[in-house]
């Protein structure tokens, strides 16, 4: 009998292939090609989670929805988003390469805009219903809904290095013996285990007060408006009525990031769709996100993007169907 999620690829369209050494030797390995994509999906299937990665590249812009289904068999999944193109438009939020994606597969829909001519690489974690359910809180003693919020708290993450080790860890994985569902069944409980840990590690530090995290999300949108402007922090501790020190470690504590960070993703971010939808010059577009400095530029592209954005641009142009 097959596996749900077996099931659920072939009425999508995908036929199963040959593994030829790419992906791990365990599970199986299902393709989708057409126009807009040629899709590629590993995953292999234990009693309690599902550990998967999805290989994708996309030739054309592409909307993708997923609807919540009680029938899909996996309660929540915890991803790790290794290299992507790609918005999340409900609520927005630009994926990231080396970020944290989390999804409830009963109660979340999600639309997505993956962007042509790019790639997106992820390995994924999904725990099924009995295990969230049932067994894990009782061998923990809590409850469903800590566990929920603790995976739910990883959500936007970037750079989160305990999650991103283990996930190069299965995407280099090769044995074949019988020790390898032991591999697979302990990495995706100390992906789990690393979620519940932070969450109840935050939750013993002191929460930020209503009134900062709404002050905080005024800065973020000041922010998200004026990226192209220098951003003193003078500036934006007034915007946020708290002194430069107190704002410097509260957005960290609320985004996962300083404020020069965020601001440089917002601009990389903005730089990468203009490289993809329009023929401005390199130098324009740093420009136009508030670099004058086109070394500079390209340095922070490099770092966020995992190429320099000339690099970027021909890889485009070559694969522009």
């Amino acid at each position: 009998m097959a596996y749900i999620h077996e099931i659920f690829l072939i009425k999508s369209g995908f036929k199963k292939i040959d593994n030829n050494g790419k992906y791990p030797e365990i599970g199986s390995v299902y393709n989708y090609t057409d126009e807009y994509s040629d899709l590629n999906y590993w995953f292999y299937e234990l009693d309690d989670f599902v550990v998967n990665i999805h290989d994708f590249y996309i030739k054309k812009d592409l909307f993708f929805t997923f609807e919540s289904n009680h029938d899909y068999g996996s309660h929540a999944s915890i991803n790790y988003i290794k290299t992507a193109s790609a918005d999340l438009l409900e609520p927005y939020r630009n994926i990231s390469n080396n970020s944290i994606m989390t999804f409830f597969h009963k109660n979340e829909n999600f639309k997505c805009l993956l962007h042509g001519g790019s790639a997106f690489y992820s390995v994924g974690f999904e725990y099924k219903d009995k295990y969230l359910d049932e067994y894990l809180p009782t061998k923990l003693e809590e409850n469903s809904k800590d566990i929920e919020e603790a995976i739910s708290s990883l959500n936007g993450l970037v750079s989160f290095t305990a999650i991103e080790d283990i996930a190069n860890d299965i995407i280099s994985y090769r044995d074949i013996s019988p020790a390898s569902k032991l591999f697979y069944e302990i990495k995706a409980r100390e992906v789990l285990n690393i979620a519940l840990e932070r969450y109840y590690s935050l939750k013993r530090e002191d929460d930020l007060s209503k009134d900062d995290e709404t002050s905080l999300l005024r800065v973020a949108k000041y922010i998200d408006d004026h990226y192209v402007k220098e951003l003193p922090l003078e500036l934006l501790s007034e915007i946020a009525f708290m002194s430069k020190s107190k704002l410097k470690n509260c957005f960290k504590k609320r985004f996962n990031m300083t404020i020069t960070e965020y601001t440089q993703r917002k601009r990389v971010s903005i730089a990468e769709h203009l490289i993809l939808s329009t023929d401005l010059s390199i130098g324009n577009i740093a420009k136009s996100v508030g670099y004058n400095s086109h070394s500079r530029f390209s340095k922070l592209f490099k770092k966020y993007k995992g190429m320099h954005p000339n690099e970027f641009r021909q890889l485009v142009k070559k694969k522009d169907y």
